[in-house]
């Protein structure tokens, strides 16, 4: 039994002395100078300097460095590389020479994690890491289901240098056909760019394009200094790949000033009906000086504060004509939509609140006020609208697209479009009214052509200066 014990200790003793021995060196370039045929595992502790990056163990490899193998810096000294042990799916962006000082670019840190295959949550500590110009022309395009984690909005910042110009039809973040998703927790300052030729600019792009995709979040993130030709925030399906499971909640998007030409704080596009989206929720934002775009089925956009636009409407519920409609049950739910300017857009439309074409929706709870156009336009077949505030709207007059209707808490508009022709629709419960210049002159304003029936209840409209212009045909309106 002595000798056992004895043995025994010596093991121990061994045991520690070899773990003793591994070697820890203080940052991402030390594993470099240590000698071949040394040994075949160390420690690094930190990036640039030990504590700044979470401790991480790397292999000795035969193999040259390639940038996905998410190798150090230097080079092994026998030509080979050090290799982070595999199988993790956390790491600190620092790890990758990312500068949260801002002093120098981190273009290259998101460079080799977009290359990276499978998924990974890549963290960010508090800090401000900077993109040349050069980033916002190329972009980073995801090869794998990559993540950002940051230390809080308030925080963490990715952020452009100034003056760049922006090109359309890019992204400066795209994942396509890629799942599960997670951004949150830090701010995108694009630096007030100028905008870009032609096209479009996406600053976060998400995509169904290469293949089908789900499963993405967007929560506690903070996109600002964006300009017109930009979408924030944008979600595309397209070629018959399905996008689902989205989720945006509790987040900010600022453009830097309203613009009259398109910009979105946040769209969803089916691409002209050729893609899908599907299960979403958009809940708790906040958009300046932009709206939304909304193209999906069984949808949720609820509990946002839009205000400041220039372009379309607050909310734009469209969907892409086809076999089918591409945006269709969809529902609007305590949504705060205010002060746009006086003005018209590209489109001669004025800023109004929310437009409905998708049919089967529900618009509840909502309240619209000062306004340049209307509180609420609906198209859409069977939709119900309920228990919605719009008052002091109608800001520009009757001078845009929408004539007189552009002057009411609640508009009925037609288009050519068999699932927008407003038949079957009820208003219950709604208010409207005008207590300051007269600007929103009617409660409620139909079409001439509007299919109908349309079912009016329990609403008030008589706070507005004209209350209620029925223009469609005798039997179609049905007043409870």
């Amino acid at each position: 039994m002595k000798w056992l014990f004895v043995a025994l200790l010596l093991s121990a003793w061994c045991t520690v002395r070899t773990e003793a021995i591994t070697p820890h060196v203080p940052d991402t370039a030390a594993p470099a100078a240590l000698p071949a045929g040394g040994a075949q595992q160390v420690v690094r502790d930190g990036y640039a300097r030990a504590g700044d990056a979470r401790a991480l163990t790397y292999e000795r490899s035969a193999q040259p460095c390639v940038l996905a193998d998410r190798a150090g810096d230097g080079a092994a000294a026998n030509g080979g590389c050090w290799i982070a042990e595999s199988g993790q799916r956390r790491a600190d962006i620092r790890e990758w020479g990312a500068d949260p000082r801002g002093l120098r670019s981190s273009a290259l840190a998101f460079a080799a994690i977009a290359r990276l295959p499978g998924a990974l949550l890549v963290t960010f500590p508090p800090g401000r890491f900077r993109l040349p110009c050069s980033a916002a022309a190329r972009g980073f395009v995801f090869g794998g289901d990559v993540s950002f984690a940051g230390a809080g909005r308030d925080r963490t910042v990715i952020a452009l240098d100034p003056g760049c110009r922006l090109v359309g039809d890019h992204a400066l973040f795209r994942w396509d056909g890629r799942s599960h998703i997670r951004i949150s927790g830090l701010t995108l300052d694009l630096a007030t760019p100028r905008p870009p030729a032609e096209g479009l600019f996406a600053a976060l792009d998400f995509r169904a394009y290469a293949a089908s995709a789900h499963d993405i979040s967007v929560r506690n993130v903070a996109i600002i200094g964006g300009v017109t030709g930009s979408f924030l925030l944008s979600f595309g399906a397209a070629g018959g790949h399905m996008l689902s499971d989205l989720v945006v909640t509790r987040s900010r998007f600022v453009l830097a000033a309203p613009a009259h030409t398109q910009n979105q704080c946040l769209g969803l596009s089916t691409v002209n009906g050729s893609g899908h989206i599907t299960d979403f929720a958009i809940t708790r934002d906040v958009c300046i000086n932009a709206g939304m775009q909304i193209d999906g089925d069984h949808g949720t956009v609820a509990n946002n504060d839009i205000a400041g636009f220039a372009f379309g409407t607050g909310i734009f519920f469209a969907f892409s004509t086809g076999a089918r409609a591409s945006c269709h049950d969809v529902s609007a739910t305590g949504n705060f939509i205010h002060d746009s300017p006086v003005g018209l857009d590209v489109n001669n439309t004025a800023a109004g609140g929310m437009e409905v074409t998708c049919p089967h929706s529900k618009i509840r709870h909502n309240v619209l006020h000062d306004l340049g156009g209307a509180g609420i336009v609906n198209f859409g077949n069977d939709t119900l609208i309920e228990d919605n505030v719009a008052y002091d709207n109608g800001r520009n007059g009757n001078r845009g697209a929408g004539g007189i209707g552009d002057q009411a808490g609640f508009f009925l508009n037609v288009s050519a479009a068999a699932e927008a022709r407003n038949a079957r629709v009820t208003l219950r419960g709604n208010v409207a009214y005008d207590d300051r210049a007269g600007t929103q002159r009617y409660g409620y304003v139909d079409n001439a052509m509007v299919r109908g029936p349309i079912t009016l209840s329990r609403n008030r409209f008589s706070g507005a200066t004209a209350g209620v212009r029925i223009n469609s045909l005798p039997g179609v309106v049905h007043i409870r």
